[in-house]
């Protein structure tokens, strides 16, 4: 199924190269199919696609970065809440202490019995000596004696101290609570927008691969009014990929061997309950988000090619060839830009050159194996003539020779087309017979398909 048929709005324009992808809907000319308003939009010239590709890799390189900025400030923040907090704890800690120090378990019947006794003082010159006044005196005395030899626990300053603590403890492991769930909030917002960042990226980098295919398989439509029915190559682009980007996520063994120790460690913190304190999940939680910051923003070491994704070479567009390789222990990439008239395709990727054919038999003949015979008896049209083997094998002789051979040049017009590539016994790429011949450039880093006729 066409691009065209999918996406509303794709429109074609015969002759002016350019395949332009309105997303907006309702435009029709050029000045709709760039839209940045939410993002970098993919609906773009085929001219512009490969340039978009970069733009959609910076973007979610933005996006990514400004989620771990916003998630360094958050878990910030809760810290922060999290020691005024507990300094405030510390300080209602301090003060329960001292008055701990001033603990008289026995002080309230002390005062008790003190001021009985000013009672029945001050009341004998009027009414006497008050002898239930008195008896109640001897019971609070009593009492008073007693509570010197078994004070009340919770009055003394061991008991004092200890309600102390306790006040400190149930108050810090709610603000304890506190800041972790507002760093799980901060780390699963964090978590939510990288995936929907990661989601856009790559929904955008698949229309543009679809795009970038619809505007190969309208290549000639396009350019020349007319789309032959075979011939184009089938090949997956991947311009998102760090052999075409050389764009690699941060990778650092030491660092990640680091973090991998500290993980463990954490689990076992948590399992043991420890919080605070040297290697508690406070102090090892934060030394994780650290290590993989600092991960994240540096560079993609590597020993061997494949630690950067292999030394393949890949499709970037219709155009390019990508190819990613470890140079000085980091990833890098380097891409190869295909002759005028090529394309890329394969796998691995090649630059393919374009040849002239016609089809006879439900086989393309190449041209450049026949010759053009001019006007003779019973044939009154330039016409086609020779023995040649077809791009899937089959040999032809000439199935006219003394007429109008295969046809004239009206009945089998010629027409443009990718040569197929298979594998020759020594595992080579090559063509076959009576294609173009084939080149490997020393480098190893992309093999060119050159031969045929390329016609206006």
């Amino acid at each position: 199924m066409k691009l065209s048929t999918l996406i509303v709005g794709a429109l074609v324009v015969a002759g002016a190269g350019a395949l332009v992808v309105n997303n907006m809907g309702g435009g029709d000319g050029a000045q709709d199919a760039i839209d940045f308003s939410g993002g970098v939009s993919t609906a773009v010239a085929c001219e512009e696609i490969a340039a978009t590709r970069g733009a959609v890799a910076t973007e979610l390189a933005e996006r990514k970065s400004t989620a771990a900025d916003t998630l360094a400030t958050a878990m910030g923040e809760a810290s922060d809440a999290y020691w005024e907090k507990r300094r405030l704890l510390e300080d209602t800690k301090t003060a329960c202490e001292t008055d701990a120090l001033l603990a008289d378990p026995c002080k309230d019947l002390f005062e008790k019995s003190s001021r009985l006794a000013g009672e029945i003082l001050a009341g004998l010159d009027e009414n006497g000596f008050d002898e239930a006044k008195f008896q109640e005196r001897e019971g609070v005395k009593a009492e008073y004696d007693e509570c010197l030899k078994n004070p009340p626990k919770e009055d003394t300053y061991p008991g004092k101290l200890e309600q102390c603590i306790a006040a400190f403890n149930a108050g810090n492991e709610a603000t304890l609570a506190e800041r972790t769930k507002s760093e799980e909030a901060a780390q699963s917002a964090h978590d939510a927008t990288v995936e929907a960042a990661e989601a856009a990226h790559t929904s955008k980098m698949a229309a543009l691969d679809a795009l970038e295919k619809e505007c190969e398989e309208t290549k000639y439509e396009r350019k020349y009014g007319s789309l032959p029915g075979t011939g184009i190559p089938v090949t997956d682009y991947v311009g998102g990929s760090p052999a075409c980007t050389g764009v690699f996520p941060g990778n650092d063994p030491e660092l990640q061997r680091q973090i991998s120790n500290l993980k463990s460690q954490l689990n076992k913190a948590k399992a043991a309950g420890k919080m605070e304190g040297f290697m508690g999940t406070i102090q090892l939680q934060e030394k994780i988000n650290e290590l993989e910051a600092e991960m994240a923003a540096g560079e993609a070491k590597c020993t061997t090619d494949a630690d950067c994704g292999g030394p393949v070479p890949v499709c970037c567009n219709i155009k390019e060839i990508g190819r990613a390789f470890c140079s000085d222990g980091i990833c890098s990439n380097e891409k190869t830009a295909c002759a005028d008239e090529e394309v890329c395709g394969g796998d691995p990727a090649q630059c393919l050159a374009l040849i002239q054919v016609i089809e006879y038999q439900g086989s393309l003949i190449p041209t450049s194996s026949l010759r053009v015979g001019s006007k003779e008896e019973g044939c009154d049209a330039s016409h086609w003539h020779g023995s040649a083997t077809a791009l899937d094998g089959t040999h032809f002789s000439d199935p006219a020779p003394d007429n109008c051979g295969y046809g004239t040049l009206e009945e089998k017009p010629a027409f443009s087309v990718y040569p197929p590539s298979q594998e020759n016994s020594s595992g080579n790429t090559t063509t076959l017979e009576a294609g173009p011949s084939v080149s490997s450039p020393s480098s190893g880093n992309t093999i060119e398909v050159r031969g045929g006729i390329f016609g206006n």
